[in-house]
């Protein structure tokens, strides 16, 4: 069952655009903050250094994906959030704390909303009939 559903997702990365896939990864890092925040409650220090550090691993990806080329200064901009994201995490971490994953968890939600908002313009633009002049 777990090849079913690794292949699955590996099937549903591969054929998502490049912005469907930063959903994607927010998705995770939101999930592992959530699941870092349940182990800090329940005193499971060792899954919570681990939850913590899949989202800080998360960031890094998102953050070193960017192209600043392209994207000039979202990209920049975005780069910045998602330092000051990982500094937070670290902070969570050495702290044992929950106010670095709180502040990072709220923040990525606004970001995600946006890029959530892109994917479904690129869905209406796809969907456009093609006119013919």
């Amino acid at each position: 069952m777990e090849s079913t559903n690794s292949d699955y997702f590996r099937h549903k990365v591969e054929v998502a655009s490049p912005v469907e896939r930063v959903v994607m990864l927010y998705d995770g890092a939101l999930r592992y903050m959530d699941l870092s925040l349940a182990n800090l409650k329940e005193g499971q220090f060792e899954s919570f250094t681990m939850t913590n550090i899949r989202t800080q691993n998360i960031l890094s990806e998102l953050r070193s994906s960017l192209d600043h080329e392209r994207g000039g200064e979202v990209s920049s901009r975005l780069s910045a959030i998602y330092t000051y994201l990982l500094g937070r995490l670290v902070d969570s971490n050495r702290r044992r704390g929950p106010e670095g994953i709180e502040e990072a968890s709220r923040l990525m939600r606004e970001l995600k909303d946006g890029w959530e908002q892109i994917v479904a313009s690129e869905a209406n633009a796809s969907a456009e009939p093609l006119t013919v002049a």
